[in-house]
């Protein structure tokens, strides 16, 4: 039973603030990956992968890879016309598939699509679903390029209070553990911002090897596939909105594609780097 720490009265796992008191009770996808089961059976997986590294003499390159997630970003990727609208006006939020659909911004994916992202959404979320936006960890600035060739590097401060990770893709994750309505999300499976680390170790730990170069750290985390379902991360669920004050760099080209989007790509630029953020040509 949730009890609001101010007044004492019980509230619903998707809220945000007590409709008794009005206390902000806290972002309700962060309170579910902070829950004691959770914690500590992802830090059973943690430890066993520890473990692993020692008998396989990679423990030291494993705690090497593990500081590196540490000080990693979320990251997400656009298209060059979305990139123009989102860095050109901070009024522009970063929306999600169900508010763009709700608001007729954009058309729903095919009827397949629609259905499963909803159901997914709905496992792993509830009520609060279409208040999560995703991201990627990154470790290198690298994201995920079939969302988009430019990719946003989202600065700490926007993301580490409201935001929880997931091992895998949601649609992957539901996928691999045969998840329906209704069903119990395993657990061991999701972090916090400030133990993403922890949840990439359990994830990779054997894939890390004693001889593994600290160059390879930033692809063994985020693989970024010639098409979707071929994509491979750790995924960040961030709540709420968020604009491109959020927006720590920009990863991408000036110099590839058509004559127009060269010159649009030239622009965004200059406006990234007037408001004091990074432009990182590729």
């Amino acid at each position: 039973m949730n009890t609001c720490p101010d007044c004492g009265f019980t509230y619903d796992s998707a809220a945000e603030t007590c409709l008794t008191c009005g206390a902000h009770l806290g972002y309700p996808n962060v309170r579910a990956a902070s829950e004691e089961p959770e914690t500590k059976a992802l830090a059973k997986r943690y430890e066993d992968a520890v473990e692993r590294s020692k008998g396989r003499g990679s423990e030291d390159v494993l705690h090497a890879f593990e500081n590196a997630v540490q000080q990693s970003h979320a990251v997400v990727n656009l298209e060059l016309m979305r990139l123009q609208d989102f860095m050109s006006d901070g009024r522009v939020l970063y929306t999600n598939y169900h508010l763009a659909v709700r608001a007729e911004v954009r058309e729903a994916a095919k009827a397949e699509f629609d259905r499963h992202r909803r159901s997914v959404d709905a496992m792993l979320f509830g009520g609060y679903a279409d208040q999560i936006r995703y991201a990627a960890l990154s470790i290198d600035g690298r994201g995920l390029k079939s969302y988009g060739p430019y990719t946003l590097i989202l600065k700490d401060v926007a993301v580490a209070k409201r935001s929880s990770v997931l091992e895998e893709n949601s649609f992957d994750f539901c996928k691999r553990h045969a998840l329906k309505p209704g069903d119990a999300i395993p657990e061991g499976y999701r972090a916090v911002w400030v133990t993403r680390q922890k949840l990439a170790v359990a994830k990779l730990a054997d894939l890390v090897t004693s001889d593994m170069e600290e160059a390879a750290f930033g692809a063994l985390l985020l693989y970024s596939g010639p098409e979707r379902d071929a994509d491979r991360y750790i995924e960040v669920q961030i709540f709420g909105a968020f604009n491109n004050n959020a927006v720590e760099s920009v990863v991408g080209s000036t110099s590839s594609g058509r004559f127009h989007e060269v010159a649009t790509a030239a622009i965004i630029k200059e406006l990234v780097i007037d408001s004091g953020k990074t432009w990182v040509e590729e």
